[in-house]
């Protein structure tokens, strides 16, 4: 009875978008995207794999600086008796019944809700983040809420408020919230400019002096990534698998200073220096503390570049929240309540560049970072023991529009820690992978993606496949 109730309430909703979808409200833009495809999940015992058809809907809505999509997807596959389809419920009702798992749940049908864009006076977006920064990223860098997509997909809001926008340029903020619906990663950067009153030259005007605080207010929210590493020692948990370790948020904060030298068509360079502490969690009383100097900017106007030394104290954590940080909780908590082995003082670096050509539509990025010297060569065994900014780490992302190649789009990402050989850069263990690749046909779209996820707490693969149309109807 609940399955058909709720291909009922599929059915009647897919009517409605479609017949809103043929009308447009004044300045209002509307768009129509029908997926049908095939999408696996880990939803067999033993959390094997299980195939699933879908049916995606999201309708899109612009007017002005103002966008808004949503999404109504579905999952069904066969079944036998009076149950001809199985719904995949997951899609609808939570696993645990608490008002935060609704509520999570269902912001999650938002994919974004946003006004104006990054570097405008007022910008914000509800829904995935793929790249939260605050400041130079020396806490939070290129944050992601996204590492559990398609399974489950987070709600977080980034919000950036200039002065400029109500006639006082001298202070401003950024902030980022990593989910809604739970409020555990979360960081704000409060900036103001101290030279803007006492110099008339516009690049020495926008320097910035600014003050972050990040923080984790439930680093055990996602309580499997802890209790697994049960084995390593660090927690306990009871016979139900649930921990018994008390678990305490994280907070760090730090300050740093931004000075733009040259703005020019050809060359675009900035110099800054950042500093942070990390006290310490649990038992331990300690402080890390970290510090960073660096150049950035953009060559002729295609090629951005960073280079940064580090200088890291004992068991300091270079960009504590980082891309990864939702897979890597538990060790790095492991790390400040001083459980994991320690974290020796050293000297380290990050270079990153790449190239964007013809106005986006080739556009490709690294990020190499690591120690100077060589990386840990005892207890290799089990690398996990380390913190990872004792290895060098890389990160690539690659862009393809459509239109260079006809019909043909594709985006990329590659992500891998603990690297201890030159040889080991590219071996899937610790690495996160994913590709799409769309081709479009008329006012269909085909896209055939792939996530590739490596889970340190169960030592195993997580991968989701999926094959897609998508129909536009504006």
């Amino acid at each position: 009875m609940k399955n058909r109730q709720m291909l009922f309430v599929a059915l009647i909703s897919l009517t409605g978008l479609l017949a809103l979808s043929g009308q447009e409200g004044g300045a209002f833009a509307f768009n129509m995207g029908i997926g049908l495809g095939v999408q696996t999940f880990n939803d067999g015992p033993d959390d094997s794999e299980v195939s699933y058809q879908k049916i995606g809907l999201i309708p899109e809505f612009e007017i002005g600086k103002w966008g808004v999509a949503l999404d109504l997807s579905f999952h069904f596959r066969s079944g036998t008796g009076n149950d001809i389809l199985i719904f995949r419920e997951q899609d609808w009702v939570p696993d645990e019944k608490g008002f935060r798992d609704w509520l999570q749940l269902y912001l999650s049908k938002f994919v974004y809700l946003r006004y104006g864009h990054k570097g405008d006076p007022l910008y914000a977006h509800f829904g995935s983040i793929a790249n939260g920064t605050l400041g130079t990223g020396f806490i939070m860098g290129n944050y992601a809420n996204t590492l559990f997509l398609p399974d489950q997909r987070l709600l977080g809001l980034a919000l950036d408020v200039d002065g400029a926008l109500v006639n006082f340029p001298l202070v401003g903020f950024e902030s980022i919230v990593g989910n809604l619906a739970a409020w555990d990663v979360m960081g704000t950067r409060l900036f103001f400019r101290p030279l803007l009153a006492l110099t008339d030259n516009a690049i020495l005007q926008n320097m910035q002096a600014g003050f972050t605080v990040a923080a984790d207010r439930d680093p055990a929210y996602r309580e499997e990534y802890f209790s697994d590493l049960s084995l390593l020692g660090y927690y306990t948990v009871d016979g139900n698998g649930h921990l018994t370790t008390p678990i305490d948020g994280v907070v760090i904060y730090g300050g740093d200073v931004i000075q733009p030298l040259i703005a020019t068509e050809a060359v675009n360079l900035a110099v800054f220096a950042a500093f942070a502490a990390q006290p310490g969690t649990g038992d331990n009383s300690k402080t890390a503390t970290g510090e960073m100097i660096g150049v950035g900017g953009r060559l002729i106007k295609v090629i951005p570049y960073t280079a940064q030394i580090r200088f890291l104290g004992e068991n300091f954590i270079p960009t504590y929240f980082d891309t990864s940080y939702d897979l890597y909780r538990g060790y790095k908590y492991a790390v400040l309540s001083g459980d994991a082995p320690g974290t020796p003082a050293s000297v380290g670096w990050l270079l990153a560049s790449g190239f964007s050509l013809f106005e986006d539509m080739i556009a490709f990025n690294a990020t190499v970072e690591g120690p100077f010297g060589g990386v840990p060569t005892a207890d290799m065994d089990n690398k996990l023991n380390y913190d990872s900014s004792q290895f060098p780490h890389v990160a690539m992302g690659f862009d393809l529009g459509e239109g260079l190649i006809p019909n043909i789009s594709v985006s990329a990402y590659y992500d891998k820690k603990y690297i201890t050989s030159l040889a080991d850069t590219f071996h899937p263990v610790g690495a996160v992978i994913g590709a799409a690749v769309n081709y479009r046909t008329g006012p269909a779209v085909i896209t055939l993606g792939y996530d590739f996820r490596y889970n340190p707490a169960t030592d195993k693969f997580d991968t989701s496949a999926r094959l897609m149309t998508t129909i536009s109807t504006n």
